[in-house]
């Protein structure tokens, strides 16, 4: 048995879930512990658990089978195990955020990480299309208004600036100066030297901040700001129905462009993920990265 822990927003939930599916296809029983939605420490930032959004089963695991493998005796294992570079304990902590084709092939762990790739699980695309398949029903009249309009669109681009907490202290040590001004401007040239005269929608989580990166001149551009954290899934949906995207250094609208089933796709993203630490893997290859490495 597998177990893999849930944790992270919604596209981080997505690759786990995702990965979980991979194993379960290579025919592992795999169950998910999302135990760490009910209890949080002061300092951790609220998520909510979010794949119930979607039309999908969730088979979790029950305390008791956590505590088989994730336990102290556990814990204390990895940590003898990372310094002698041997594979001792059942949990298994993602060393790097790279692909490790070793995940395939694990039996018997408890597994923590995001799992930023779509190398895990690239060849049951056509199941994790299925199984994040929205809620359409639940959308709002306004969403549904954005819907209606960009499903008219013969070109129309999904456009995603992450502000709010990627500008914290902490954070833009991490995630700052990649999808700047100088992204967005190589990126909407590039996106109109290949498709001409577009249609912009823009999804944000901070609108002053979109509109100091955003270049307007001579564009059309429809905001959508509207929708709260818990309405999150609204965004990631309509941007999956854009006909292209540009997304930002974020894995929700990794997942907006990657949920995309236009077959004649252009998908810009950051060449460089986060600071000081290589994600290379994170970005399909059939995707246009712009920027710095």
């Amino acid at each position: 048995m597998v177990i893999i822990k849930i944790s992270g927003g919604l596209g981080n939930q997505m690759f786990q879930y995702a990965l979980a599916r991979a194993l379960i296809h290579e025919g592992r029983k795999v169950l998910l512990d999302c135990s760490g939605f009910d209890t949080r420490s002061f300092d951790d930032t609220k998520r909510d658990f979010e794949l119930d959004r979607f039309h999908i089963k969730i088979n979790k695991a029950t305390p008791k089978e956590v505590s088989k493998y994730y336990n102290q005796w556990q814990l204390f294992l990895n940590y003898i195990g990372r310094l002698l570079k041997e594979d001792i304990s059942k949990i298994v902590i993602e060393k790097e955020h790279c692909y490790h084709k070793e995940i395939a092939q694990c039996d018997d762990k408890y597994l923590i990480g995001f799992w930023q790739t779509e190398k895990y699980f690239k060849s049951i695309r056509h199941e994790l299309l299925r199984d994040f398949s929205f809620q359409e029903s639940a959308l709002t009249s306004k969403n549904e208004k954005i819907r209606d309009a960009i499903l008219l669109e013969e070109k129309s681009v999904g456009v995603h600036v992450r502000g709010g907490d990627y500008n914290t202290v902490g954070n833009v040590a991490i995630y700052g100066n990649i999808c700047d001004t100088d992204y967005y401007n190589k990126a909407f040239t590039y996106i109109e030297k290949k498709l001409g005269k577009v249609k912009y929608y823009l999804f944000t989580n901070d609108t002053a901040w979109a509109h100091r990166l955003i270049p307007h001149e001579n564009r059309q551009i429809t905001i959508v700001d509207w929708n709260t954290e818990q309405d999150g899934w609204s965004d990631m949906y309509l941007m999956s129905i854009c006909r292209h995207n540009i997304i930002a250094n974020s894995s929700f609208s990794w997942w907006a462009a990657w949920l995309n089933q236009n077959a004649e796709k252009i998908v810009v993203a950051p060449c460089r993920w986060q600071n000081g630490i290589d994600i290379a893997d994170i970005v399909p290859d059939e995707w246009v990265r712009i920027g710095q490495c």
